[in-house]
C-alpha cells in the first residue's frame, strides 16, 4: 500500500523497493556523512526533532541512533522501504516514528497546522548543500 497523489509515484517506489536491495541503488551510502553533517550543523542537539524525508531504507536513521539522537521520524511514500529499515534496525526500530506518506501533502504529526521551515532554516540547509557540493 502506498500514499501518493494518484500520480503513480507511490506505486513506482513500491515496485522499486520490492525488486531491489538498498545496496544496489546508485545513491546508496553506508555512511550518510553529508546528511549527518547537516543534522549536526543545525545545532538542535541529540534530543531535537529530526525527520528524514524520503528516508525509506536509508541508513541515516541507523547513524542517528548510533550518535545518540532520540527524537527521530522517517517519512517515505513506500511502506516497503520503511519495512526494510525497520527490519534492519530490529528492536531499535521501536524508538523511531515511521510515517508513510507523500511529502507533497504531509502534515507533521507534532503540529496542529502544516508548516515549512523558516526562511532562515531553509537558507541554512540550502547553503550547507551548496558549500558541501562545492567542496567535492
Amino acid at each position: 500500500m502506498t500514499s501518493d497523489h494518484g500520480d503513480g509515484v507511490g506505486a513506482h517506489w513500491e515496485r522499486v523497493w520490492t525488486a531491489c536491495v538498498p545496496e544496489a541503488m546508485n545513491w546508496f551510502q553506508s555512511e550518510p556523512e553529508i546528511s549527518l553533517e547537516l543534522v549536526r550543523g543545525a545545532g538542535k542537539g541529540t534530543s531535537g526533532r529530526i525527520i528524514d524525508v524520503g528516508g525509506g531504507a536509508s541508513r541515516l536513521v541507523d547513524v542517528l541512533l548510533d550518535s545518540g539522537y532520540s527524537n527521530i521520524s522517517v517519512l517515505d511514500v513506500s511502506r516497503t522501504a520503511l519495512s526494510i529499515a525497520k527490519e534492519r534496525l530490529g528492536d531499535r526500530a521501536q524508538v523511531v516514528e515511521w510515517l508513510c506518506g507523500d511529502v507533497r501533502s504531509f502534515t507533521p504529526p507534532h503540529t496542529k497546522t502544516h508548516h515549512t521551515p523558516s526562511g532562515v532554516d531553509q537558507q541554512f540547509v540550502y547553503g550547507r548543500f551548496r558549500r558541501i557540493d562545492a567542496d567535492r
